[in-house]
């Protein structure tokens, strides 16, 4: 389904969010204990720089995040999770429906065999009948055969 790769793709997204919040996190308690310490300037810039680019990330990300269903047709995550739960509900419909017809089964087919209707081939031929149709079957081949003879001399 469609909107199972849409799903797929949002709880990536929600995945990195959560991993660039938990580093931006420890970088912040790391941050704390670099401000009670004395001569750590150079270690204290370098912690602020990192979270300020994981807040870019983070921005990004988040912002990535809102674009997937956007991109899909939708409005927001919460239109994607209705359709979805709308299409499984539909799709337990069908699978319910199909389960009940396979656990009935197929009726047996039942033909009516009218007279008029049946062919002549299905009643068996007398040996006389058959004799005289491969009779009939040999004489226009040797003819096929004597016309074939008569258009090569023709040559």
């Amino acid at each position: 389904m469609r909107l199972d790769r849409i799903l797929q793709k949002m709880k990536k997204a929600e995945q990195k969010i959560y991993a660039i919040e938990k580093a931006k996190l420890r970088l912040e308690k790391e941050l704390k204990e670099v401000q009670k310490k004395w001569f750590h300037g150079k270690e204290k810039k370098e912690l602020e720089q990192k979270i300020a680019g994981k807040r870019q990330e983070l921005k990004k990300a988040q912002e990535t995040l809102s674009e997937i269903p956007k991109m899909q047709g939708y409005e927001n995550a919460l239109e994607v999770k209705k359709a979805y739960n709308a299409a499984v509900t539909e799709l337990e419909g069908v699978r319910k429906l199909q389960s009940e017809w396979d656990q009935k089964g197929i009726p047996e087919k039942k033909y009516w065999v009218i007279k008029a209707n049946v062919p002549e081939q299905t009643r068996q031929k007398s040996i006389h009948e058959r004799l005289e149709e491969k009779k009939r079957g040999m004489e226009q081949q040797k003819k096929k055969e004597r016309k074939r003879n008569q258009d090569r001399d023709c040559l």
